[in-house]
C-alpha cells in the first residue's frame, strides 16, 4: 500500500464530513459543536448562498477540526475550509472560500 492508498484510507474515517462544495461554502454555517460564545451570534453575510454552487465533493476540513477532542472548539485553528484527494493524479488539493463568487 503506498502513501496515497494509506491517506485515503486515512480520509475515510471522516466519511461524515465528505460534503458537496456548496455545503462546504454555505456563509454562516450552523454547528452542533461551536464555541457558546458564538454559537448565538447573527449571521452578518448579506448572501445566504452558496459561494460555489457544485455538487462535487470534497471533505469539509474546518468541520473535522471542530470535531477533534483535543482541540479546543473556542479556540480553533487556521484551516482551509476542504480538502480532496485526487488519488488518480497523486494530488492533494487544499480549498479556501474568501467570501467572494
Amino acid at each position: 500500500m503506498d502513501d496515497i492508498e494509506k491517506f485515503d484510507k486515512f480520509l475515510s474515517f471522516y466519511g461524515k464530513y465528505y460534503q458537496t462544495v456548496s455545503e462546504i461554502s454555505m456563509p454562516c454555517p450552523v454547528h452542533d459543536k461551536d464555541c457558546p460564545s458564538i454559537k448565538h451570534k447573527e449571521c452578518i453575510s448579506k448572501s445566504k448562498e452558496p459561494l460555489v454552487s457544485s455538487d462535487f465533493m470534497m471533505y469539509s476540513f474546518d468541520d473535522i477540526c471542530r470535531d477533534t477532542e483535543t482541540i479546543d472548539i473556542c479556540n480553533l485553528p487556521s484551516t482551509c475550509d476542504g480538502l480532496y484527494l485526487d488519488k488518480k493524479r497523486k494530488v492533494l488539493y487544499f480549498i479556501e472560500y474568501k467570501g467572494v463568487k
